[in-house]
């Protein structure tokens, strides 16, 4: 049987001296499968994100990507888990500015040798398919030449977007990845996240304000006041 993409048991999660922001009892996102995931500002979205991801380690309970625990005592296991598995497309996006589009999107596969292997085997170098994956996202060779600080902020949100994509990460986790972008600049952009996660089984799990954007995704979920994930459709 395969192992879900996600799975999250008993998660409870608190800033020092403050409530606890997240109580999520059970979870599950499967391969393939698509979330949006909404909640008022402070219940803890972008929390749950980088717990699913291990950058913020797990206080209490249980979280899983693709079968393997992101093991809060395990700082290295975590960090390969998220350079072979997981996508992230940040809401502050994490370019390196004097680099160039392509440079960033190569970034992840620098550390992750699963990542080059799949792009090997379909038959593309790692710069071709950077290059593939930014022009799909409507970026020319003119502005994938330039340093990502003399991008717009549209235009580097496409850049992030694309290096969470590179390499057919298991899993997708985006958070306000459309927040910047125009509406036939936005359209595109998640036709092409869509398309990308379909054609590799990923599981995408989005964050985002625009509820308007929920009809896209296989389930809605919605982080309520007392923080705890409910599924509204």
């Amino acid at each position: 049987m395969t192992a879900p993409a996600i799975r999250i048991d008993d998660l409870q999660h608190a800033w020092p001296g403050g409530p606890p922001i997240l109580d999520i009892p059970e979870f599950q996102l499967d391969a393939g499968e698509s979330a949006f995931l909404a909640g008022p500002s402070g219940s803890g979205k972008s929390t749950l994100l980088g717990l699913i991801a291990g950058i913020t380690p797990v206080q209490a309970g249980r979280v899983c990507v693709l079968g393997r625990e992101m093991d809060p005592s395990k700082p290295a296991l975590r960090d390969r888990i998220r350079a072979d598995e997981i996508g992230m497309i940040f809401q502050l996006f994490n370019l390196v500015p004097y680099l160039s589009p392509i440079e960033n999107v190569l970034l992840p596969l620098n550390f992750s040798a699963k990542r080059r292997k799949l792009i090997a085997a379909s038959g593309h170098s790692p710069t071709e398919e950077a290059r593939r994956i930014l022009l799909a996202l409507g970026l020319d060779d003119d502005l994938i030449s330039r340093a990502a600080a003399r991008l717009s902020v549209g235009q580097q949100q496409r850049v992030a977007a694309a290096r969470a994509i590179i390499g057919s990460p298991g899993v997708i986790v985006a958070d306000e990845p459309t927040s910047a972008l125009d509406e036939d600049s936005r359209d595109t952009f998640l036709d092409l996240l869509s398309r990308e996660a379909r054609a590799n089984g990923a599981a995408l799990l989005f964050v985002s304000h625009e509820r308007t954007l929920s009809s896209r995704f296989d389930r809605v979920l919605e982080l309520e006041s007392l923080n705890q994930l409910r599924q509204v459709a």
